[in-house]
């Protein structure tokens, strides 16, 4: 076990409960989170990803080696003896990660483990393959709770005979300054968002923005943010057909203000193939999220309600043309849209609700252990 310091020790903070979060890395997303959980904790982050050692956090990073088993990753280290000298351990609700989940049923210290609870990934639909989940099942069951990112496997778990009392729900958030919001600035974009491979579809999204520019030319501006092996291709293509003038490639970008500048000026994010993590920062700026209603997510397309705090594409238009051309004709009720997503995320999603549940959760488990 490495520490963030190069071995250093680091002195527990007295008077609070220790508690250990078993993860991959300090995801940026997850920051927020972990601060707020380190006011209420004595927190500890240990992951298998050496990257993450790299900056000052509010909280303490451990590092714990870890082997590829096939699909599996196998923790070098003795977990269940790192797991029982805190208060509270919890980690990743994923069965590859099976050393973790082992030390589980033999641990001490109460468990939780936190996650989507079916089956998502880049190249799984959600809930598309419920193979693993009585043997999800078999370690949530002996844990003391479950925390999962949405409602939507919640009675899964109950019909599989997982205690309802056991299971919180600590929705998937971003964080989204409070005074990053400009009612005041003029909406003119239609955004895209995130990495560009070949799961996000950019190439056949600009496509259908070639057809419908060509129907119209007063169609909104596309900007895309983001960088990745489609990159170069999407470039070309804006070249190649003379979108230079609608289109903006404007790469990644790190700086937050930058980032704030581009949704203020947002009438719509559209990402048709996948709903991630874009989706609430997208509700946070009041830009409502549009998507097609099977796209790939973490559990985060569940924050859209159709037409009121974002769209599916697929229910209101043929295709993605059509709806770019909806847009053009539709400003005032995407603007409408845009209010009732930050009214959304501001009420219910912002990271102090989400770790307010966490929180409850651990408190729960420590009680009853």
């Amino acid at each position: 076990m490495i520490f963030k310091n190069d071995d250093e020790a680091v002195l527990p903070d007295k008077g609070k409960k220790k508690l250990l979060v078993v993860y991959n890395k300090v995801w940026p997303y997850r920051v927020c989170i972990f601060n707020i959980l380190s006011e209420k904790f004595d927190l500890t982050v240990a992951v298998n990803d050496r990257t993450s050692l790299s900056q000052s956090y509010n909280f303490k990073v451990v590092y714990l080696e870890t082997k590829k088993v096939g699909p599996f990753q196998w923790h070098r280290n003795n977990l269940r003896k790192i797991m029982n000298s805190f208060d509270c351990v919890v980690g990743l609700y994923d069965i590859r990660w099976l050393r973790f989940m082992l030390a589980s049923l033999f641990s001490k210290s109460p468990v939780i483990f936190w996650g989507i609870g079916v089956t998502a990934s880049y190249e799984n639909k959600f809930d598309s393959k419920s193979t693993w989940d009585r043997v999800r099942l078999f370690f949530a069951k002996r844990s003391r709770g479950v925390l999962l990112y949405s409602d939507y496997p919640v009675e899964r778990h109950i019909r599989l005979g997982m205690p309802k009392d056991r299971i919180w729900v600590a929705h998937n958030t971003t964080n989204v300054s409070l005074d990053s919001y400009d009612e005041k600035c003029e909406r003119c974009s239609i955004l895209f968002v995130g990495s560009l491979y070949k799961e996000k579809n950019v190439m056949g999204l600009l496509g259908d923005y070639r057809k419908a520019v060509n129907v119209s030319g007063s169609i909104p501006k596309l900007e895309v943010i983001g960088s990745g092996e489609d990159f170069e291709m999407a470039k070309k293509f804006v070249i190649d057909n003379e979108l230079s003038d609608k289109v903006v490639m404007h790469g990644a970008i790190y700086n937050p203000q930058d980032l704030v500048s581009i949704f203020n000026r947002g009438i719509v994010c559209i990402s048709p193939s996948q709903a991630g993590l874009s989706v609430l920062t997208s509700m946070g700026m009041g830009v409502p999220f549009a998507t097609n209603s099977d796209a790939i997510t973490g559990g985060e397309i569940f924050n859209i309600r159709h037409l009121e705090t974002g769209v599916f594409i697929d229910k209101l238009a043929e295709d993605t043309t059509s709806f770019f051309l909806w847009v053009e004709k539709n400003h005032e009720d995407l603007l409408y849209m845009g209010i009732k997503a930050r009214d959304f995320y501001l009420s219910y999603r912002r990271p102090e609700i989400t770790s307010d549940i966490i929180s409850q959760a651990v408190e729960s488990a420590i009680k009853c252990s």
